[in-house]
């Protein structure tokens, strides 16, 4: 799911993705529900700091064949996806992290969807002409949504 990111993808190769897309397949996704999710990402750096998702989109996506297909390409690191169909982004869901790396949703089907969301920071190399490292990374879960309060903690452990 580079595209809808931060755009911090590694660019590797082009993917073709093997799912179809179906309209049918998407649409129990579609409209409102009484599913409600909110929780926390965040990454523990090795000297101990815990840093958040702040700032960063949090996209929720259908838990169906052409979603999962789309995550996976995204978590090998693969920059386009040559076959993608825009009609699948209808169905996502975004909000931004708060400070604390909170985030929230409301009115979802409930029904199986997959969170996703990036979190980084920069380290310096101190030199005026080599860039800042970029630490962290992209978390990925897939939540089962029941109608009611959901929660959801990303994190590796």
């Amino acid at each position: 799911m580079c595209a809808h990111c931060s755009g911090a993808c590694a660019q590797n190769s082009t993917y073709r993705i093997q799912t179809t897309f179906s309209g049918q397949d998407f649409q129990p996704w579609a409209g409102s529900g009484p599913a409600k999710l909110h929780g926390q990402a965040f990454l523990r750096t090795v000297g101990g700091d815990v840093k958040t998702c702040a700032g960063a989109r949090v996209i929720l996506a259908p838990a169906n064949a052409f979603d999962r297909e789309l995550i996976q390409a995204d978590q090998a690191g693969y920059g386009v996806v040559a076959n993608g169909d825009p009609r699948a982004g209808r169905y996502f869901r975004a909000v931004t992290c708060d400070a604390q790396g909170n985030f929230s949703f409301t009115g979802l089907p409930a029904l199986p969807w997959v969170i996703e969301t990036e979190v980084t920071w920069s380290i310096p190399n101190g030199g005026v002409l080599i860039p800042d490292q970029k630490e962290g990374g992209i978390l990925t879960q897939e939540v089962n949504l029941a109608p009611g309060d959901n929660q959801a903690i990303l994190s590796h452990q």
